[in-house]
């Protein structure tokens, strides 16, 4: 019952849930806008190397996306971001009920124009899961 409870939230929030050919979905927390990645390089490697990868899209982009691509032989994605590196790392969908494959955080740039806090720097983070 906890599995699905916490993955209902997930996915009704963040589409956290997801396959590797799911249509994309995103979160912009600035300007609200989705990410096209259709014409985008692809994601190869090991399953860390390919975290390692969408946590990178997403903080190149300062956004909370699933990409399309290869999830590296794993069948589940969760993503997250926070103010550090393990916040981000514990806000990622499915976190302490599935085995982690792989993990990755990336470092973004600071979010300028945010009213709060122009320098607030934020952490986006990659769990891949079998």
């Amino acid at each position: 019952m906890k599995y699905f409870k916490t993955a209902l939230l997930c996915a009704s929030l963040f589409s956290c849930l997801t396959y590797a050919q799911k249509p994309t979905t995103s979160i912009n927390l600035l300007q609200g806008v989705q990410i096209d990645d259709s014409n985008m390089p692809g994601f190869y490697g090991s399953p860390i190397q390919v975290a390692q990868q969408r946590a990178q899209r997403m903080a190149d982009y300062r956004v909370l996306q699933h990409w399309k691509g290869s999830l590296a032989g794993c069948s589940y994605e969760g993503i997250g971001y926070g103010l550090t590196p393990q916040e981000a790392l514990d806000r990622c969908c499915l976190s302490g009920i599935m085995p982690v494959v792989a993990q990755a955080v990336a470092k973004g740039k600071p979010v300028r124009g945010n009213p709060y806090n122009e320098d607030e720097i934020r952490y986006y983070a990659v769990k891949l899961y079998r």
